[in-house]
């Protein structure tokens, strides 16, 4: 007997595109850290599990050419792993124009497109290009002796086995719909509304007893209180928000011919959701303000 199962594509394919716009984010600050800590495995192994979650993620969608893509980039990374490829700064600015072809690419691949945009596949032309320059000196050396060739083949199959690198710590946080949240939010004042005209009404009753009204008095303080909550859930920690403006220094500081890094303390502070989006701008002009007018050149 057949079954019927009803599958919420669509549901999917968010669920997708959440989870890889997370991976990407957290492949980009590893990337980065990287360039100054280039012996840091711990660096590469949070950017090859990202790019080995989203082959795998984008494979069993159907999303061949942004697998085809990340597959690649998986290629060049492993390498990197090996010590086949030295981390230089030209490589991690390969590997950065990579993460922003992945992210430029998630929304045209759940779209459905099915080839590479022209800039995308020269990317994949560079990647391959890193990766055959590890594999010549490889593939000179296997010549030599066939038990070296034994070992190099042994090495490419253990290094691609997936319960190799440790799996990544997920906290206990869910994404909640910010539309929902304001919802509640709003569900939460009408509550507080109606309570305070179900108290005069109390009030105007001489024979409602003192307990009634103690209890109306305890609803609307647990009414105060869900509020703050959902207030509270709107807050997000300032350090994610301000790691992302790394990326924004080190290509001001290069195209100025300057050296600059960014510092963050403080990053537990809290800020409401609807306030992030308004400080991108400002936080941009300041950091290219520091770096032009507060930074000499080497």
């Amino acid at each position: 007997m057949a079954l019927d199962i009803d599958i919420d594509l669509a549901a999917i394919m968010r669920t997708f595109s959440a989870e890889s716009d997370e991976l990407i984010a957290e492949m980009e600050q590893a990337a980065l850290a990287l360039e100054s800590q280039p012996q840091d495995e711990k660096l590469l192994e949070i950017i090859f599990r990202g790019a080995h979650t989203l082959k795998g993620n984008a494979g069993s969608l159907g999303l061949a050419r942004f697998a085809e893509f990340t597959h690649a980039l998986e290629d060049l990374l492993q390498r990197f792993r090996k010590s086949a490829l030295a981390v230089t700064r030209q490589r991690i600015s390969l590997l950065l124009r990579c993460i922003d072809a992945l992210r430029e690419m998630l929304p045209a691949a759940i779209a459905g497109a099915a080839e590479l945009e022209a800039e995308h596949a020269a990317l994949l032309e560079q990647l391959a290009t890193n990766v055959a320059d590890a594999i010549q000196p490889q593939l000179h050396g296997a010549l030599q002796t066939e038990s070296k060739a034994g070992r190099i083949a042994d090495g490419e199959r253990a290094g691609h086995r997936s319960g190799d690198a440790p799996i990544l710590e997920r906290n206990g946080t869910i994404r909640v719909d910010i539309q929902k949240l304001d919802r509640m939010l709003n569900l939460a004042g009408e509550i507080t509304i109606a309570q305070g005209r179900l108290r005069q009404m109390l009030e105007d009753k001489t024979k409602v007893g003192k307990d009634a009204l103690e209890a109306q008095a305890h609803l609307e303080r647990l009414s105060l209180d869900m509020q703050e909550q959902v207030m509270m859930l709107r807050m997000v920690p300032v350090g994610p928000i301000f790691r992302q403006y790394s990326r924004t220094v080190r290509e001001i500081a290069l195209a100025a011919g300057k050296e600059a890094r960014l510092v963050i303390e403080g990053e537990e502070a809290e800020i409401d959701l609807s306030v992030v989006e308004h400080l991108k701008d400002p936080l941009t002009h300041m950091i290219r303000n520091a770096i032009d007018h507060g930074i000499e050149t080497p």
